[in-house]
C-alpha cells in the first residue's frame, strides 16, 4: 500500500501539502503506469497542463524530463514557481489557457509527453484543446490524460462545495448527486463562491468515458493505452483505500460510467491505417 499523505498543517501550508501529495501520486502511480506502457522519461520534453502547485511536474523533472508547467490560475503559477525555486528545480511555469493557441507554454514545442491530470473534465472546449496540443507533439509524442468520468460517485466534484445539509446529511459528501434532475442539482450547487460556480460549470461539460473517446477520435488521436479504476489511486493516498482496477466492469457501457472513478489514457497521433 502506498504511503498516505498525512501531516499536520502546522508543519506546512495547504499548497505545500498538496504539492507533496502530487509528488507522491506521480511517483507511485503516474510514472509507473507510463513505464508499463513503454514510455521512457529520461531526456524527454514534457508539458503539464493544469499543473496547479506543480508537484507532478516536480516528480517528472526528477525522473529526467525537461519540464514546462502551465496553469490558467495566476496565483497557482506564482506558488509553483516559488516552490520550484526553493527546491532548486529548473522548471518554467507559464500562465495560460490550453484552448488559446497563442499560449506561451505552447511555444516550447515539440513535446514528447503532454500531461493533463484531472484537468480534462474542466475544459469547456476539449476538441479545441486536443487540436492545439496534438500539433505540439513530437513525431513519437504522447498525450497522457487522467480524469474522473462525470457520472462516477464524485465526478461532479460535489466534495468542493461548501458544507451544507440535505435533510440531515452533508450533501457535498454524498455520491451520485449529479444523477438528480438539473433543476434540483443546480439548486444544491447554487452560490456565489468559485466552488459553486465550478460545480455548476462541470454540469454543462459532463465529460464521460464515451464522450471523451468520441472527442479523441474526432481529433484524429489514437488510444495507445487505457486503464480504468473502480477505486482510483488518489483514494489510496487520501483515505488508505486499496487501488482497484475496473476489469470487466470497465467494458460494460453505461455501467462503466457509474462505476469507474478514474480513467487513464495514453494518446498519440493517429497513423495511417489506425481506427
Amino acid at each position: 500500500m502506498p504511503r498516505r499523505v498525512k501531516r499536520h498543517f502546522s508543519e506546512e501550508t495547504w499548497d505545500e501539502f498538496y504539492r507533496r501529495y502530487q509528488v507522491i501520486l506521480a511517483n507511485n502511480f503516474l510514472i509507473p503506469v507510463l513505464s508499463r506502457w513503454g514510455v521512457a522519461l529520461e531526456g524527454k520534453k514534457l508539458l503539464e497542463v493544469g499543473s496547479g502547485d506543480g508537484g507532478c511536474s516536480a516528480a517528472f523533472f526528477r525522473a529526467g524530463c525537461a519540464v514546462t508547467s502551465m496553469d490558467i490560475d495566476e496565483r497557482l503559477v506564482g506558488i509553483a514557481s516559488d516552490l520550484n525555486r526553493r527546491e532548486g528545480l529548473d522548471i518554467e511555469v507559464v500562465q495560460g489557457d490550453v484552448c488559446d493557441i497563442r499560449n506561451k507554454a505552447l511555444e516550447r514545442e515539440p513535446f514528447d509527453i503532454i500531461l493533463l491530470r484531472d484537468v480534462m473534465e474542466h475544459i469547456a472546449e476539449p476538441t479545441l484543446a486536443f487540436e492545439n496540443l496534438k500539433d505540439k507533439l513530437s513525431d513519437s509524442g504522447f498525450i497522457f490524460v487522467v480524469f474522473p468520468p462525470y457520472y462516477s460517485p464524485y465526478g461532479a466534484h460535489q466534495q468542493i462545495l461548501p458544507r451544507k445539509k440535505l435533510l440531515f446529511l452533508p450533501y457535498n459528501k454524498l455520491p451520485y448527486i449529479q444523477l438528480l434532475p438539473d433543476r434540483l442539482f443546480l439548486s444544491l450547487a447554487k452560490g456565489e463562491g468559485a466552488p459553486n460556480q465550478e460545480v455548476a460549470r462541470l454540469r454543462t461539460i459532463r465529460l464521460t468515458i464515451r464522450k471523451f473517446e468520441r472527442i479523441v477520435g474526432a481529433a484524429s488521436l489514437w488510444i495507445r493505452g487505457k486503464k480504468l479504476y473502480l477505486s482510483r489511486p488518489t483514494f489510496a493516498l487520501r483515505y488508505g483505500i486499496p487501488v482497484l482496477g475496473a476489469s470487466v466492469l470497465g467494458k460494460v457501457p453505461l455501467l462503466n460510467e457509474l462505476a469507474v472513478t478514474a480513467a487513464y489514457y495514453l494518446l498519440e497521433r493517429k497513423k495511417k491505417g489506425q481506427r
